[in-house]
């Protein structure tokens, strides 16, 4: 069985990857811990800002998901040493790259993360989680940060 994780924030990371170590999988699983960097958008107010500002905070970005899937991944590492766990960093829109990492590796499981509002201090899932959730051609689950299965999905 292949299953991709789909991670962003430190919180969310640990509760998708709480929850994927929490279970038992086949001999022979491997997981896939995928990390979006979402490149800023430029606005027009954002002209004033040194050259190669943008790029710099983007690289900063991609330090920081790197650090979160290194996290993640050495964690599921720890619980299934004979698994085999792939690192990977990709730059884009979350729902677009999600969906290229599905059909290049083909998962029978996607594993996402919700988010807690903390104003309202209600669940929320992002649209890129909606849409996954009802377009991804495998089956979908979506953790609260709290690690609780909040809803899943079987594509038929």
């Amino acid at each position: 069985m292949k299953v991709l994780m789909a991670v962003d924030e430190p919180d969310t990371a640990m509760a998708v990857t709480d929850f994927v170590v929490g279970r038992k999988w086949a001999q022979g699983a491997e997981f896939i811990v995928l990390c979006v960097v979402v490149p800023p958008v430029v606005e027009p107010y954002v002209s004033f800002l040194p050259s190669g500002y943008l790029d710099e905070l983007t690289e900063k970005h991609r330090e920081i998901a790197g650090g979160i899937v290194e996290a993640c991944a050495n964690k599921l590492m720890a619980v299934f040493p004979e698994a085999k766990v792939n690192k990977v960093v990709v730059e884009g829109l979350a729902y677009e790259e999600i969906m290229k990492r599905i059909a290049l590796e083909r998962p029978s499981l996607l594993v996402i993360g919700s988010h807690r509002n903390e104003l309202t201090k209600q669940t929320v899932l992002s649209s890129a989680a909606r849409r996954l959730i009802f377009n991804s051609p495998c089956s979908a689950i979506v953790v609260k940060e709290s690690g609780d299965n909040l809803f899943s999905a079987k594509n038929h």
